[in-house]
Parts: structure tokens; C-alpha cells; sequence
């Protein structure tokens, strides 16, 4: 993909809108594939935690959704952590 950085900021523009409030962005890679993770506020009720990856012609995206009342950032980590791609 020719403009990794405008693709992943449009996905991520996308993931934001509604009623949402960005809590955190950061630059991240899987086997070397750039992406990109947010995490964010959604309604006041829910908190997200989304990677977004780009591949040579495929995009992922791999979600955590908690409640704002049982926040874990421990099972957070696991769940978007275990997100991996199989080698051929």
C-alpha cells in the first residue's frame, strides 16, 4: 500500500465517529506490518481498545470492549496481544 500513514488515519477517523473521545493513540507493528492502536471512549459507557494493521493488500482490526465499570487493562492486553497472523 502506497500511504500506509493517510489509510490507517482514515480507519482510525472512521473508528472515532459518533460520540466518541480519544484517549490515547499510538504507532504499532505486527511481523512488520505498520498499524496503528486507539483507545477511546465511546457514549460515555464503554471503553475501546482497537488495532488496526495494514498488510500488503488487506487491512485487520482486532476490537476489546469493556464496560466503563469493569475496566481491566490486564485482560485488555491479553485479548488484543493474542491477535496474531498465521504464516503459510
Amino acid at each position: 500500500m502506497k500511504d500506509t500513514e493517510a489509510l490507517l488515519a482514515k480507519i482510525c477517523k472512521q473508528a472515532l465517529a459518533g460520540d466518541t473521545r480519544l484517549i490515547a493513540r499510538r504507532a504499532i507493528t505486527l511481523r512488520g506490518m505498520p498499524g496503528s492502536e486507539l483507545k477511546f471512549q465511546k457514549q460515555d459507557k464503554v471503553l475501546v481498545t482497537m488495532r488496526a494493521y495494514l498488510g500488503d493488500h488487506e487491512a485487520y482490526a482486532v476490537y476489546c470492549v469493556m464496560p466503563k465499570t469493569a475496566y481491566c487493562q490486564q485482560h485488555i492486553d491479553q485479548f488484543v496481544d493474542s491477535f496474531d497472523l498465521r504464516q503459510p
